[in-house]
């Protein structure tokens, strides 16, 4: 496994511009095998609408790295659930604003399918790149009949109440810590999202060395 350290035996810095401590805390993690660190930086991003996670995380990226002219990442999630025509999609957070979980929920009252799935999509930018780089994952699972479960501050969102991932029969909310880091390790190996990213990464800052682009700690 390759890691993100130069000659002189330092880890490299990237700055993820987000106010969700959950989504922070899950990347930081995720990139922590590869020696890459993951600073926060708490700047409140516009409340973009899209038709893709993608496009919605590469303008958040764009805005992060014009503001603070660092490397940075930043992180979209939608959710698509196919009986609905794959709504919210990448308005979720607008949808859970509006209608809360419970009325997401409601839509699907008397319904026998409940398959879903998360879309990831994960946005980078630095000094050396034209435009933002963009990796994506999908996480398929159902939908619960109702709230399940506590929050817990690993949690990226309060959909967690009501998701359970394939291949179980508990919402992630209903797991301990420790169940939860088992199951997101097991959903990273089945569709990688850090994995990837951080091996491009890797490579990029090997091959162009930017000189604006990668802050050595």
């Amino acid at each position: 496994m390759k890691n993100a350290v130069c000659a002189g035996g330092k880890n490299v810095q990237i700055v993820y511009a987000t106010t969700n401590n959950g989504k922070f805390l899950s990347m930081q993690s995720g990139l922590a095998p590869y020696q890459i660190e993951v600073v926060q930086e708490t700047l409140t991003l516009p409340e973009y609408q899209d038709e893709t996670v993608e496009r919605i995380a590469i303008q958040k990226v764009r805005f992060a790295y014009e503001t603070l002219k660092r490397s940075v990442v930043s992180l979209d999630a939608g959710l698509f659930i196919p009986v609905l025509k794959n709504w919210p999609g990448p308005n979720l957070k607008f949808e859970l604003g509006t209608l809360g979980l419970d009325g997401i929920l409601r839509l699907l009252a008397g319904r026998e399918d409940r398959q879903c799935h998360f879309r990831d999509a994960l946005a980078y930018m630095d000094a050396s790149l034209a435009e933002p780089r963009c990796f994506t994952r999908d996480i398929p699972g159902s939908l619960s009949l109702a709230q399940r479960g506590t929050p817990q501050p690993q949690h990226w969102s309060k959909i967690a109440l009501v998701f359970i991932p394939e291949g179980d029969s508990r919402t992630l909310a209903e797991m301990s810590p420790e169940e939860y880091k088992v199951w997101k390790h097991s959903s990273h190996d089945k569709a990688p999202l850090y994995q990837p990213f951080a091996e491009w990464l890797i490579q990029h800052w090997t091959s162009s060395r930017p000189k604006e682009a990668v802050e050595w700690v």
